[in-house]
């Protein structure tokens, strides 16, 4: 028999790299728990093809005993809900709504306290809305040497 031994994995293993994926919400589960009701979603990667077929979750705890906790969970999924669909304020959260929805999402590693990068998502863009978003322009700064100031005073 040969011999086989146990290696654990460790969050650096699993990773995602900082960057852009497309996505899918494969799954959206809302239901109660040991330590109140969460809400869990599920996330399919279709590109890039290195990634395809891997998962993603996101778990927010909206029921949380802890208030600090609730509060921070139900901020994240309202922010998750405001990217995912065009619902009003005020709306009821029909979790089909968002199940089988493309998105391109945002993640970024973080250091957790035992020392392991682990990704978040940080935002997620709707894929019908990317195409319909304008590019961000920033203001540009003339050179002094290269640019004419325009004569533009009011005389008094």
């Amino acid at each position: 028999m040969s011999q086989f031994k146990f290696t654990r994995f460790t969050g650096d293993d699993n990773a995602f790299a900082d960057g852009e994926y497309l996505a899918e919400v494969s799954r959206i589960d809302r239901k109660e728990g040991p330590y109140g009701e969460s809400i869990t979603v599920e996330w399919h990667i279709v590109e890039p093809e290195v990634d395809k077929g891997r998962l993603k979750w996101e778990n927010f705890n909206i029921g949380s005993d802890n208030e600090e906790i609730r509060e921070k969970a139900q901020k994240s999924f309202n922010k998750f809900w405001s990217q995912m669909t065009d619902d009003e304020d005020g709306a009821d959260f029909d979790l089909q709504k968002v199940l089988y929805t493309e998105a391109i999402i945002r993640m970024k590693n973080y250091q957790g306290k035992d020392g392991t990068m682990r990704p978040y998502i940080v935002h997620r863009t709707r894929r019908d809305k990317k195409k319909l978003e304008m590019p961000i322009v920033l203001p540009q700064k003339g050179n002094k040497d290269t640019s004419p100031l325009p004569d533009d005073e009011i005389p008094f």
